[in-house]
């Protein structure tokens, strides 16, 4: 999934009202039954990572929270850079040619 879509939103929407959390477990039952089969993982896990991460969202927010969870989880990321790897960490250790 590329955004998490007004559907999904709406969907979640009314367990996050019901019980006034993400977590999964509490607010899946509402609604996981009217989830396309192949987005129900990836709601699940946004949901997991929300309330892990005491991340809240609403109708204003969503796809940028949806953004940011996208960001975190994906398979690079949380890479440290490594000093010298980059104009960027050049600049922050004093690495510039003109250091």
């Amino acid at each position: 999934m590329k955004i998490l879509g007004d559907r999904n939103y709406a969907l979640i929407e009314i367990g996050a009202k019901g019980c006034g959390t993400y977590e999964p477990c509490e607010i899946l039952p509402f609604f996981e039954e009217q989830l396309y089969i192949d987005e129900a993982e990836e709601v699940t896990a946004f949901l997991q990572w929300c309330h892990d991460n005491d991340k809240a969202f609403g109708h204003g927010n969503y796809e940028e929270r949806f953004a940011e969870f996208k960001a975190a989880t994906a398979p690079d990321a949380g890479k440290d850079y490594e000093p010298g790897s980059g104009e960027y960490n050049d600049m922050m250790f004093g690495d510039s040619p003109d250091s």
